[in-house]
């Protein structure tokens, strides 16, 4: 607007001087006093028309471009506004669609959770505790997976035909909490010996060894029937330990009699979750390995493969407690 009010008196101006400025000027110049010829004033004066004029008409050319730029600069400025409106609009829609995705989300999760099975439930019913190692499903039993290092173990080359049952703890360093998992691997670390698997008091099932390679869990025995298994039983099964302690009399190599009397009789036995998940464990090993009959001639314990030096699974396991 500056500008154009500028342009507006500079025009005004010149018309002023056209009309009377320029005329004055001529008429007081006369023929003694002018240097020039009349005819050449006369010249002068229409140049100065003429050049009057085309300012006048750069002027109003100017004036109309000052008006073009306003004009063009007022409706970019509409545009602007325009746009602006479109995308607070597109904004509302998004945080309007985002909300309905929420809600719609926020339903659906209620229907999971409604429909999800209650895990404290389930693990009250199996009586079975949290564990902090991964957990894998082996034909369907599920299994924690806990291997120990793969030099507590050998390649398995010989049919698998038998599965022998022994209990363990760490009573004798641990009396108040003899199962712990990590206690139990770091002794089968430290002397070299293994199983494939190990059942805790609440009915878990770790996994120590795969049963594709043979664990070192039976030693040196012999097996009525089975000449070439002399201590050699280990090639042919599969071991399971379960976290339990037998009678006096069956741990009296281990420790005295008063240390015996110590230990929390809750300790002493074997839960019924164990054998629970025994029987489901037994009842999977059977199943993928058809060599082994279910009979107490190829489910055995401990004490009947080496029985002048073991007295595990021991008198307090209960067979019937897993069909036999």
């Amino acid at each position: 607007m500056e500008k154009k009010t500028y342009l507006l008196f500079i025009l005004v101006v010149i018309a002023c001087l056209s009309a009377c400025g320029t005329k004055g000027i001529a008429v007081t110049v006369t023929e003694e006093e002018a240097p020039l010829e009349i005819s050449d004033v006369k010249t002068e004066e229409g140049q100065v028309q003429e050049t009057d004029e085309e300012k006048e008409q750069e002027i109003r050319k100017n004036l109309k471009q000052v008006e073009t730029e306003e004009q063009q600069e007022a409706t970019e400025f509409q545009e602007r506004q325009l746009k602006e409106q479109e995308s607070e609009s597109e904004i509302h829609m998004r945080d309007d669609k985002d909300e309905s995705i929420s809600e719609k989300e926020k339903n659906i999760l209620s229907e999971a959770i409604e429909t999800e099975p209650v895990e404290n439930e389930v693990e009250e019913e199996k009586g079975q505790q949290e564990v902090s190692a991964k957990e894998t499903v082996k034909a369907g039993v599920p299994v924690v997976d806990a291997l120990l290092p793969e030099e507590n173990s050998k390649e398995r080359t010989e049919p698998i035909t038998h599965v022998v049952m022994h209990f363990s703890s760490n009573v004798l360093e641990n009396p108040h909490q003899p199962y712990e998992l990590e206690d139990t691997r770091d002794i089968f670390i430290a002397y070299g010996v293994s199983a494939h698997y190990i059942i805790g008091r609440n009915g878990e099932i770790y996994e120590l060894v795969p049963e594709d390679r043979v664990a070192f869990h039976a030693g040196k025995g012999e097996l009525p029937g089975y000449p070439n298994y002399k201590d050699r039983l280990n090639d042919y099964s599969i071991g399971i330990e379960i976290m339990a302690i037998g009678t006096k009399e069956e741990m009296n190599t281990m420790m005295s009699d008063s240390f015996y009397d110590s230990i929390n009789l809750g300790h002493i036995g074997y839960t019924d979750a164990q054998y629970k998940s025994l029987q489901l464990l037994l009842d999977d090993i059977l199943l993928r390995n058809p060599a082994i009959e279910k009979d107490r001639e190829h489910v055995i314990g401990h004490d009947e493969y080496a029985p002048n030096r073991k007295t595990d699974p021991g008198s307090l396991f209960d067979w019937s407690s897993i069909g036999f």
